[in-house]
């Protein structure tokens, strides 16, 4: 097993069940990671509270079913949803281990090295061991990986929800150059900006003004300043998927989806229970492999409509993204068939 995210953790609970697991990885979580808030379906907590871990523990302390949306006109509306809690990580990646540890069914082996990774994959290789890659957009043991040829990125600043007026609830622009979003748990609010170039580059202010000129201040309501908020991470944000070599890849090792999907997390903690199951039934590799087929050409087709429906359409960079996926979009309609019923991988 190799990774330590949500998606390797749960993986790793799960495989350890029926079999000896050692979960490889370069770092663990750490309560000094910067937070981030992501969107889940509710449905997700009844799972983790079957890890011992509650929904407290992870910053929800209410459930959404609406969020405000400037997606195809300039004014917002309100867009309902199914219903999601607002978690936070580390929260989540600190628990997960926690429930990992507590098992006392997975070795945790540490590597700093930069190729450390690579002792791995050469035994699997060598030995016919069962390799789960949870490497996130590393996607270490994949030889090939798919991504637009200027790959989109997400900036993110912190606020404590204590110290302003802000909502949690999910608010969602479009900007001619990406977008820019807002959620919040019941510790932090975060804004993450996406896009390239000037969208999300400059200095806090630059911003700032450039989100108020295309009429997307309303998003900043309730915030302090943009340079009185936390830095956060900046990372990729546009999809990727990775096919070829060793090993059995999940979550964002396998499709790292579009950002603008907010079901990341979600969508790659129920890939470690399908490869769970997979591997429970001697290693089931064509009913996985059609799973992951059907989950990427739906994402695939569902960001191909969004793009369609925003209104900055016409700007190169949303028509360059969008002649990329269109390139990729299977014409076929898309039917799902791969099933997990009581542990078992099905055709339906």
């Amino acid at each position: 097993m190799l990774g330590a995210g949500p998606v390797g953790l749960v993986a790793a609970l799960e495989l350890s069940k029926n079999f000896p697991t050692k979960l490889v990885t370069r770092e663990l979580p750490s309560r000094e990671d910067l937070p981030r808030v992501e969107a889940v379906p509710a449905s997700l907590l009844a799972l983790l509270v079957e890890f011992g871990i509650k929904p407290q523990q992870l910053g929800v302390d209410d459930l959404h079913e609406s969020r405000q949306i400037a997606w195809e006109q300039e004014d917002a509306i309100e867009s309902h949803a199914p219903v999601a809690a607002h978690v936070e990580r580390p929260s989540l990646d600190l628990a997960l281990l926690q429930a990992v540890i507590a098992s006392g069914r997975v070795s945790v082996a540490l590597s700093n090295q930069r190729d450390g990774y690579e002792p791995v994959l050469a035994a699997a290789r060598r030995n016919d061991l069962r390799l789960v890659d949870a490497t996130g957009r590393r996607s270490v043991s994949a030889s090939k990986k798919m991504q637009p040829v200027k790959p989109w990125a997400a900036r993110t600043f912190l606020a404590l929800r204590q110290s302003c007026s802000a909502s949690p609830g999910l608010r969602i622009a479009a900007l001619p150059g990406g977008f820019v979003y807002r959620l919040g748990s019941s510790r932090h609010i975060v804004l993450g900006i996406v896009g390239r170039h000037k969208t999300i580059l400059g200095d806090p202010l630059s911003l700032e003004r450039q989100l108020q000129e295309v009429g997307a201040g309303w998003i900043l309501i309730g915030l302090p300043a943009l340079a009185e908020l936390i830095p956060g991470k900046v990372s990729a944000a546009s999809v990727q998927w990775a096919t070829d070599g060793a090993g059995w890849r999940i979550g964002d090792a396998a499709l790292a989806r579009d950002t603008l999907s907010s079901q990341g997390l979600a969508a790659g903690i129920s890939e470690a229970l399908y490869c769970a199951a997979a591997v429970r039934a001697s290693g089931d590799a064509t009913l996985w492999s059609l799973r992951q087929g059907e989950q990427r050409a739906k994402h695939l087709r569902s960001l191909e409509q969004l793009i369609a429906r925003c209104r900055f359409g016409e700007e190169d960079i949303w028509s360059e993204y969008a002649e990329f996926v269109a390139r990729e979009v299977d014409p076929k309609p898309i039917e799902p068939r791969v099933a997990l019923e009581a542990g078992r991988l099905t055709l339906g």
